[in-house]
């Protein structure tokens, strides 16, 4: 039984570790992965993309 005690704590971590890094990587209300896109004229314009959740309902376009 004493041999089990780390390999115990090991798969707690690795457990915990995959729940967190499960609840990091979901959509939220604010936005994340924010992307800057170049244009055809990335001299005069440019487009930025993110990711919400689906509950977000506005949009935001701004005009050319």
């Amino acid at each position: 039984m004493k041999n089990k005690k780390p390999m115990i704590g090991v798969l707690m971590t690795f457990v915990s570790t995959f729940f967190l890094a499960a609840h990091v990587n979901i959509p939220s209300a604010f936005p994340d992965r924010v992307v800057v896109n170049l244009t055809e004229d990335p001299s005069t314009s440019m487009a930025v993309t993110w990711r919400t959740d689906a509950a977000v309902t506005v949009r935001l376009y701004l005009p050319d």
